[in-house]
């Protein structure tokens, strides 16, 4: 040691450090470390910034002076009532040896002597263990881990598991993080039993390895994880996350339970999950806003994704094989694009909300492939309540089980625009309902007629209008000699009375000019524009049956 002479320690076998200073008054027996200016200073196990113990001081220091320092051999005190044998460690009391180890955040664990009376210590800095080194008692890289790794069980931030009922230390986990207020979970690789439900609190993370590396199985009948407002705390910003997981429902013999329930809080976030299998839902959000659902697996479970909360993101996942709807959602302002949203017993993407409240909403750059499974011609790929709807630009194949591919109902100022149709179900591709106004029909590729509209004709106006309309059912008859008014959306004509043939039809413009005239014999699929009038002439026999649809 440089500029340090170490002597025998004439009261013992020991070496004594003589020629350092002292940085600071240290009292007599108490513990040292070296500081940045090369002089002794009390240690204190809070912290690494004071740490690691280099010697015990066998007399008093003062500021610039030199003392003797104990490095390594053996000390006495008459203060001292040390148990026998005990192993003894740096104290967060500044300068004091203690028999406990040190077990709070950030503390640092050393191993500096052991016992062999009450009264006497065999002391060495260097160390008598694996932890004489003084490291922290803190495992860094996230907040707290939990796993199966033995050889870290020695730190505070670990919580060992033992594949049985894993989730008692992952809730210990969870109250430890959030006691810090707040940071990372990480789940490490393994397979964890989760026999009763984990109640996940706001600022956290609950972090896996990978899909493929950890996985949690449920054990019990209930939700896997519930997002909830920590006890007394009344907080619903959550800022709750949850990622890079597996999660296994066993719904053949837990008939309750989602993977992860959202109770109270917004501004949530889940991704690179695989949810699988649940009796419930994959996710189910209760309650709030501003969560993001991305690049998810959301298979086999009762629902992929069941959301009343708003404006929420739901992209890039893959929601297949549900027992139920792939998605449902009921909360408004949310945005739906680019899922694979496939082979749902029910529909792909559903609201079945009479309150319509899932409006101002965008679906689009979806696929969706293979639902309504369960049912042929009675579900559909999107089957949507609520006002202000964009879906645009989705992709809908192997459509042949449903009755419609999209059901607009009861809704307002809908926008139906750039999407793929191919195999169709029997009765169509696009049904609006009664009640639903305004929605704009335009540019579909593969696009056919669809939805008949079952009682076109108004008894009060002379129009045709689609919110008037109930779709699916028979055809209807028009009023003789009456100008009828195609409203919103082209509409097509088909199936007309050929019995009559002393009726003639009549289409004429926005201005009332008329631009075409066929006797009802010829008439099939006849296109006419919005703001067109068509009119069915002064018929003289029973009045003709007309089948009317929207383009």
């Amino acid at each position: 040691m440089s500029g340090h002479i170490l002597n025998n320690f004439v009261k013992g076998s020991g070496l004594v450090a003589e020629h350092i200073q002292g940085g600071a008054t240290v009292a007599a027996y108490s513990v040292v470390y070296i500081n940045a200016t090369g002089r002794w200073v009390t240690a204190d196990a809070d912290a690494l910034a004071t740490m690691p113990v280099v010697g015990l001081a066998t007399e008093p220091l003062r500021v610039g002076q030199r003392g003797r320092v104990l490095v390594q051999g053996f000390a006495s005190s008459n203060t001292w009532t040390w148990t026998p044998g005990a192993l003894l460690y740096a104290s967060t009391v500044a300068g004091a040896l203690t028999e406990t180890a040190p077990v709070g955040v950030g503390d640092v664990v050393q191993e500096i002597g052991i016992a062999f009376s009450a009264t006497e210590i065999y002391f060495n800095g260097a160390g008598l263990g694996s932890s004489a080194s003084g490291a922290s008692n803190t495992l860094e890289g996230e907040t707290a881990f939990v796993g199966f790794d033995v050889t870290k069980s020695g730190y505070v931030n670990y919580f060992l598991c033992d594949g049985t009922a894993d989730d008692v230390q992952i809730q210990e986990a969870v109250d430890y993080v959030y006691g810090l207020g707040g940071g990372i979970v990480q789940l490490e690789s393994g397979t964890y039993s989760i026999t009763a439900t984990v109640n996940v609190y706001q600022y956290i993370w609950i972090k896996g390895n990978g899909q493929d590396k950890t996985q949690l199985n449920q054990d019990f009948n209930g939700d896997m994880f519930n997002c909830i407002t920590y006890p007394a705390s009344g907080v619903t910003i959550g800022f709750v996350h949850f990622s890079d997981m597996t999660m296994f429902g066993r719904y053949l013999t837990h008939a309750a339970g989602h993977g992860i329930r959202n109770v109270n809080f917004s501004d949530c976030e889940y991704n690179s999950l695989y949810i699988y299998n649940f009796s419930e839902a994959g996710i189910r959000l209760d309650d709030q806003y501003f969560h993001h659902i991305h690049d998810c697996w959301l298979e086999g479970n009762a629902y992929g994704a069941y959301i009343l909360a708003g404006s929420n993101f739901i992209m890039n996942n893959t929601l297949s094989l549900s027992r139920e709807d792939n998605l449902y959602i009921a909360g408004q302002g949310a945005i739906i694009e680019g899922n694979r949203i496939s082979q749902g017993q029910k529909n792909g993407i559903s609201t079945r909300d009479p309150a319509g409240s899932s409006i101002n909403s965008i679906i689009q750059g979806n696929s969706f492939d293979l639902n309504g499974q369960g049912a042929a011609n009675t579900y559909y790929d999107i089957d949507w309540n609520g006002n202000g709807v964009l879906i645009h630009g989705n992709a809908h194949r192997y459509c042949a089980d449903l009755k419609h591919i999209i059901r607009i109902w009861d809704s307002d100022g809908g926008i139906i625009k750039d999407n793929v149709f191919s195999e169709s179900g029997t009765s169509g591709y696009i049904t609006i309902t009664a009640n639903s106004t305004g929605t704009i029909i335009k540019d579909n590729t593969g696009f056919q007629p669809i939805g008949i509209i079952a009682n076109p004709f108004s008894d009060t106006a002379d129009v045709f209008t689609h919110e008037a309309a109930v779709l699916g059912g028979a055809a209807a008859a028009p009023t003789a000699s009456t100008d009828y008014t195609v409203q919103s959306i082209p509409i097509i004509i088909s199936s007309t009375d050929s019995a009559n043939t002393d009726c003639a039809i009549v289409i004429k413009d926005p201005a009332g000019n008329s631009v075409l005239q066929a006797a009802l014999s010829t008439v099939d699929y006849l296109h006419v524009p919005p703001g067109y009038m068509v009119n069915w002439g002064a018929f003289t026999g029973a009045a003709p049956t007309v089948t009317v649809s929207f383009l």
